[in-house]
């Protein structure tokens, strides 16, 4: 959650690449619903074939740039009763900037930025960023 936890991360990922190595990752753009609202997120099919329900509460920190997410699964057992698996996921979300900042002090040679998979360019439709960052080749 910290920038020098990132920074140490990203230092470690970029010495265990070989020259001419590269490193893809992918941040999603903060893009949150309302904080403290509890919203379905969608249906969602288990490895059994079994529906179940996703919900979502959010909490967010702008300034901390933190987000806690806490995620309510809801199946029905065989006895036709709802069980409710809970999880909390706590992140800190980068920026453009900040995350080609953060590749840069680590070493990388080059970053290119993408809003999406399909290496297409970052506009506003953008729901991630993928990064593909490489370290330089050799020069012996």
């Amino acid at each position: 959650l910290t920038l020098a936890d990132q920074d140490a991360v990203l230092t470690a990922v970029r010495r265990a690449l070989a020259p001419g190595g590269a490193f893809a990752c992918d941040v999603l753009v903060p893009d949150f619903g309302p904080a403290g609202v509890l919203r379905r997120e969608t249906t969602w099919r288990d490895a059994a074939g079994r529906d179940a329900e996703l919900w979502l509460l959010q909490d967010v920190d702008p300034v901390a740039q933190i987000v806690e997410s806490h995620y309510l699964l809801d199946r029905t057992d065989d006895a036709g009763r709802v069980v409710r698996t809970r999880r909390r996921l706590v992140q800190r979300w980068l920026h453009r900037f900040e995350l080609v900042r953060a590749l840069r002090q680590a070493g990388f040679a080059q970053v290119r930025i993408f809003g999406g998979f399909d290496r297409r360019p970052v506009d506003a439709t953008a729901t991630r960023y993928v990064a593909l960052a490489t370290v330089a080749a050799s020069s012996t």
